[in-house]
């Protein structure tokens, strides 16, 4: 179908369409077709999606909106993604892109270290992996990020607060406290600071934490949000709560859990 076109608005209907355009301040609006759209040397453009297979392109562009409805998404160039309708898979590329999560069971599957998550309503209640994919859990709906563990993610959440985390090294409780170990032994024989300074040191070399006030934050927000102090030491720190010696383990067991997510 040949999308319908005006200097301020441009429509594509429903079938497979293909639209370019090179001006500012332009609204596009796409059907339910298999669609691409060129977008050159334009400011301030919103791009619709409908729920089809389309190909987003975007060159030499500033303050591009592209809103996703269903279907597979590959967008390439600067933009901000709303996903805010349907179950999208959007690919995205090595440009700075923002992801903005709403609702639905979205999935990205080229996230880059230039890239952010934006939690637009609700929060992230918990997070999992599958194989190599991170996904996270919010409300009644999921993002998954393919490929990302052990990769940092920023995440600004629904009332402005930014984060940026690594989740998951991969390593094992043992090589996580080998990791530590050496870390501590390197800055206290190149340092004569005094042995609070050290351990921050070693855990910023071991781990995505900053040290070791970070660590003990970050363990309290994450018990308070289980609600549940019992599974959280059991599942979380991997405590063994029916050891009557989990005294002597608390320092072997939670410092090594805690770096591993």
């Amino acid at each position: 179908m040949i999308p319908l076109i005006t200097k301020a608005l441009m429509f594509g209907g429903e079938g497979d369409n293909y639209i370019g355009n090179e001006g500012d301040n332009v609204p596009i609006y796409m059907g339910d077709g298999d669609d691409t759209i060129s977008n050159w040397w334009a400011d301030n453009v919103t791009i619709a999606t409908g729920a089809g297979n389309d190909y987003i392109y975007n060159d030499h562009v500033s303050n591009v909106l592209v809103k996703v409805k269903g279907g597979n998404k590959i967008i390439k160039g600067a933009a901000v993604i709303n996903l805010s309708s349907g179950n999208n898979t959007v690919m995205g590329d090595s440009e700075t892109q923002v992801y903005q999560y709403t609702c639905g069971n979205n999935v990205i599957t080229d996230y880059s270290h230039e890239d952010s998550i934006e939690i637009m309503s609700g929060k992230i209640d918990s997070y999992s992996f599958d194989d190599k994919d991170l996904i996270f859990h919010i409300g009644d709906g999921s993002l998954t990020l393919k490929n990302m563990i052990n990769h940092a993610i920023t995440v600004k959440d629904s009332v402005g607060e930014t984060m940026t985390q690594i989740y998951g090294t991969g390593y094992s409780g043992q090589q996580v406290i080998k990791n530590l170990v050496q870390a501590w032994n390197k800055t206290f024989f190149s340092t004569y600071a005094p042995d609070e300074i050290t351990l921050d040191e070693s855990i910023k070399l071991c781990s995505h934490f900053n040290g070791i006030q970070d660590v003990i934050d970050k363990m309290v927000a994450d018990c308070r949000a289980t609600n549940d102090a019992d599974k959280f030491l059991r599942e979380y720190c991997g405590i063994i709560l029916d050891n009557a010696d989990t005294g002597a383990i608390t320092g072997l067991m939670l410092f090594p859990k805690l770096f591993r997510h």
